[in-house]
């Protein structure tokens, strides 16, 4: 390129100069083309050329060929740190139940809370936070124990009550027998019981029946009352 240079006395000067016109929009796309595969590491690039491009006057921004890549790239950034947050997030939650499982420890009959804490904060995870959860094994073992000393315990405490239901002083030999004979029956059927609900049926169904035998004072009342008839 030649310029010349004019004074105000009317001299000219002529030199020929070389002008490096930058191309900002050109390094923009260098800039886009270097992010490469998108990985959560790729941030840093992405932020550059983010930065970079938006600096551009509109007229650069018009020049730039690979701002759809540019955004492709930023979408797959936040694509992958989502899944990576939602990951860390599973596996935080999916811990915290473990915790709880392992919280258990030796299973006793007053586990119960413990075991039911446990199992609430299972079922309120989502299918994939489960599925990272390790001791699940550990929590229905704990579940299927406690289950089988809790029936043990409701049947000794229905024979308890069974057999506490009617004072013997009350009644007669014959009567005192036959109530025997009810609780017998009474402890065979609670002890084969398989549920609480069945123990509770076969408690019900013995006090029914054990109602049903007079004492001895309903047996001498009776007494007097047939004399008189006589």
């Amino acid at each position: 390129m030649t310029i010349t240079a004019i004074s105000d006395e009317g001299n000219s000067i002529t030199a020929k100069c070389e002008v490096t016109i930058e191309d900002k929009a050109a390094e923009v796309d260098t800039l886009i083309g270097e992010i490469g595969t998108v990985t959560l590491d790729s941030k840093a690039d992405i932020d550059v050329a983010r930065a970079a491009y938006n600096s551009l006057t509109d007229a650069q921004k018009g020049r730039v060929t690979k701002l759809s890549d540019l955004e492709a790239a930023e979408a797959k950034y936040q694509e992958l740190k989502d899944a990576a947050d939602k990951e860390e997030a599973d596996k935080a939650a999916a811990a915290a139940v473990d915790e709880k499982i392992a919280a258990i420890g030796e299973v006793t009959i007053g586990s119960k809370t413990a075991i039911d804490e446990a199992r609430t904060a299972y079922d309120a995870l989502t299918a994939d936070q489960q599925a990272l959860v390790s001791k699940l094994s550990d929590l229905e073992a704990a579940e299927k124990e406690y289950a089988e000393m809790h029936l043990d315990q409701v049947k000794e405490d229905a024979i308890s009550e069974i057999n506490a239901y009617k004072d013997m002083a009350d009644y007669r030999h014959d009567q005192q027998e036959e109530l025997a004979a009810l609780i017998e029956d009474a402890e065979t059927v609670i002890d084969s019981a398989e549920s609480e609900e069945a123990v509770n049926a076969a408690v019900t169904s013995a006090k029914s029946e054990m109602d049903k035998v007079k004492t001895d004072a309903q047996l001498t009342e009776e007494e007097k009352l047939y004399l008189i008839q006589i």
